[in-house]
């Protein structure tokens, strides 16, 4: 595999994680949203969890790293 496959994988496999991590904070709002109260402990540590991954962003770091190896993205 070339290093540009390598980083477009990177870059694919950081967006399907994205995705995801949005599909599961979607998910877990609205099951709190249909039954409050219920399960609101444990669903506000997994979107505490999803809250701080999607706030860490890799795109940069990938788009770095490429430039340093001289692969246009």
């Amino acid at each position: 595999m070339s290093n540009k496959e390598d980083i477009e994988s990177l870059f694919r496999l950081n967006s399907a994680d994205l995705d995801a991590l949005n599909d599961a904070k979607f998910t877990l709002e609205a099951i709190k949203e249909a039954d409050p109260g219920t399960y609101d402990e444990i669903i506000n540590q997994s979107l505490s969890l999803i809250n701080q991954a999607l706030n860490i962003s890799v795109a940069d770091a990938i788009e770095r790293i490429a430039d340093q190896l001289g692969v246009t993205t």
